[in-house]
């Protein structure tokens, strides 16, 4: 179908102050008198409009606004075809071509009205633009989108002879541009903090559905019992969304002309809903061929594809659902105890993570330094790549750590790409010195075996997550949360989960594998030139005195503060570019004090943190005095 430029009556410049002339907008050409019609349409105040790109998850956000706005009444949502209870604006229109009857199926529509469209910012009703009613936009990865367009239009009948593949080569080049769909996300994207517009992804939705329910009631001013959000949960499951008839668009299908699909098969509405799928249906060169296309869109629109999908969101980190996750195998030939009763997770868009390293290939001259995060593993990351590279300062001066030493999970985190993943790892000349904060059991199984060695270093897990509250602030994941706040949530949701304490006591228990080096960050505090040596012996590497002496100036506080190679300089301009709201900017390494939580948090907090430390403590039959070697060299707070 030919698609048309049209010229809106007006333009939202009230709202985003652009040049409107260079964001042309197409529409199909039985549509070109649909937005005329539109533009002057009157918004009632308790209007909710859902706006998407097509395919984007709509559906799955309709039905729970619209059990949000009418009390949750599931009878007569299991009763009636959502799209006779929340009508699709351009539906009628797209249907009978016909002005007369075209927006009946609004107008009729009870209060308050829920109305789904996939028009664009500048097509919408001018009304909107003026905060009258609420909007709710959803976006999704565009690629996962079009994917599913196509299995809808198989569905449909309106394609016949071509594959996936064909089909989205073919709109890339034609369709898809004048479609839009990044152009369409970033202009709500830059309205999302306006009081009138709830933003959100089928990504944030798959990781924390809740989450987005609990927003959702804020911002349409409804409240739901613990009861009822178990139900409604439960309703808006996979599972019952794919075989519940009144969300699968039966209704809308019936009102199509019955084509002729020539016995293809016929797929559900609701069909995978997986994040990524397109992973398991396109080719590389195609899925690079659909990244370029949405990164010329992005920079022109001067948007990330994490921040459309919110994936570095405030709260996304935090919220993100955490997986438990079954390896293929564990370290039994190490640790020889009950897997099952050590539970493993990750951030759910992690959870395909552990496959792609399970298996992977270990050097022999490789060094693995683990730890878990905010631990002081950038000082002995550094430490090491000096060791490992003759001491050549001059290198490590001029090039940052991130690029010199990997962090194995940063590339997957960042892009949620396993084809590119591994590459900065993988291109990396050896030695190779790898960080991760993986557990052991996530780990490649050839380090069990004692293939290349580990180093792996532990801090007292408090100044870790007081180091890590500070940390967020500066790369802008964290607002208006106060450390208190952050610590008392954090010790009742994500702390147990992330388990600083298991991670510690299986690699404590390791220690004298003579392919593993264990240290504390107390430890490097007291005794530094100790554990140059100590590495020295590990690595089979020398000094001399005076490489020592200019090494440990080097690794001064002082000099790792101020030295930008050692400030995740490079790592935060890859991510997205966070809003901290002014927030005070933190140093990446900022003040390195042992103890250091005693003057930040209340006598209350650190109870509650030192009786969950306790607790995981004696379940691993160790003391946090042997984790933190204070027994080994009588290592002092300082």
């Amino acid at each position: 179908m030919e698609l048309m430029q049209i010229t809106p009556p007006s333009y939202p410049v009230n709202l985003i102050a652009k040049d409107w002339s260079e964001r042309p907008l197409y529409l199909a050409s039985p549509m070109r008198e649909f937005p005329a019609m539109i533009h002057d349409m009157e918004v009632l105040p308790d209007d909710v409009w859902l706006v998407s790109y097509p395919k984007t998850g709509t559906t799955w956000l309709q039905e729970m606004l619209w059990l949000l706005l009418n009390g949750l009444d599931f009878t007569a949502a299991l009763s009636k075809d959502l799209e006779l209870r929340s009508p699709y604006l351009e539906f009628d229109f797209m249907l009978h071509r016909d002005e007369q009857r075209a927006l009946n199926p609004v107008l009729e529509l009870p209060r308050p009205r829920l109305i789904k469209t996939h028009l664009s910012l500048a097509f919408l009703p001018a009304q909107l633009w003026q905060g009258k009613g609420k909007v709710v936009y959803i976006f999704r990865n565009p690629i996962d989108a079009w994917v599913s367009a196509y299995y809808h239009l198989v569905t449909s009948g309106f394609i016949h002879g071509k594959t996936v593949e064909q089909y989205l080569d073919q709109r890339l080049d034609t369709e898809l541009p004048k479609k839009a769909a990044l152009d369409h996300a970033a202009e709500f994207y830059q309205l999302r903090n306006e009081p009138w517009v709830y933003y959100t992804s089928y990504e944030r939705m798959k990781s924390n559905l809740r989450g987005v329910v609990e927003d959702l009631c804020q911002f349409l001013n409804k409240t739901v019992t613990e009861q009822q959000m178990e139900r409604l949960l439960k309703h808006l499951s996979f599972e019952e969304m794919k075989k519940n008839p009144t969300t699968n668009h039966r209704w809308e299908h019936a009102q199509r002309p019955k084509p002729n699909n020539n016995n293809k098969e016929v797929y559900n509405f609701i069909r995978r809903g997986k994040v990524g799928g397109y992973k398991d249906v396109l080719s590389p060169q195609l899925i690079d061929k659909a990244n370029e296309y949405i990164e010329q869109r992005l920079q022109a629109n001067n948007v990330t594809l994490a921040q459309l999908l919110l994936l570095d969101d405030d709260n996304s980190y935090f919220e993100m659902e955490w997986v438990q996750i079954t390896p293929q195998s564990y370290p039994v030939n190490l640790l020889a105890k009950d897997w099952s009763a050590r539970p493993l997770y990750l951030s759910s868009f992690m959870q395909e993570f552990p496959a792609m390293i399970h298996d992977m290939e270990v050097l022999p001259d490789d060094v693995w330094l683990v730890s878990y995060p905010k631990t002081g593993t950038t000082w002995l990351q550094e430490l090491l790549w000096l060791l490992l590279n003759g001491l050549d300062f001059t290198a490590a001066l001029s090039k940052d750590l991130e690029l010199r030493s990997p962090y194995l999970e940063f590339d997957f985190v960042l892009h949620r790409d396993e084809q590119r993943a591994l590459k900065p790892v993988l291109e990396l000349p050896s030695p190779r010195l790898i960080k991760s904060h993986l557990p052991l059991a996530l780990l490649p199984a050839q380090l069990w075996q004692g293939k290349g060695k580990v180093v792996y270093i532990f801090r007292n897990p408090i100044d870790a997550w007081v180091s890590s509250y500070y940390h967020m602030i500066t790369v802008g994941f964290i607002h208006s949360t106060t450390l208190e706040q952050f610590m008392d949530e954090r010790l009742d949701t994500e702390f147990p989960k992330r388990a600083a304490l298991d991670h510690a006591a299986e690699f404590y228990q390791l220690r004298n594998e003579p392919w593993v080096y264990y240290t504390s960050y107390e430890r490097m505090k007291s005794n530094l030139r100790g554990v140059v040596e100590d590495l020295c012996q590990f690595l089979n590497k020398t000094v001399t005195e005076q490489q020592m002496e200019r090494l440990l100036k080097h690794l001064s506080f002082e000099e790792m503060k101020k030295n930008p190679t050692t400030n995740h300089r490079w790592e935060h301009g890859q991510r997205p570019k966070q809003n901290n709201n002014n927030n005070e900017v933190y140093n990446f390494i900022r003040r390195g004090k042992v103890g250091g939580y005693k003057d930040v948090l209340s006598p209350q907090l650190i109870d509650k943190a030192n009786a969950y430390i306790e607790q995981r403590l004696q379940a691993n039959n160790v003391t946090l005095a042997q984790l933190l070697l204070l027994d080994d060299d009588n290592v002092k707070e300082s």
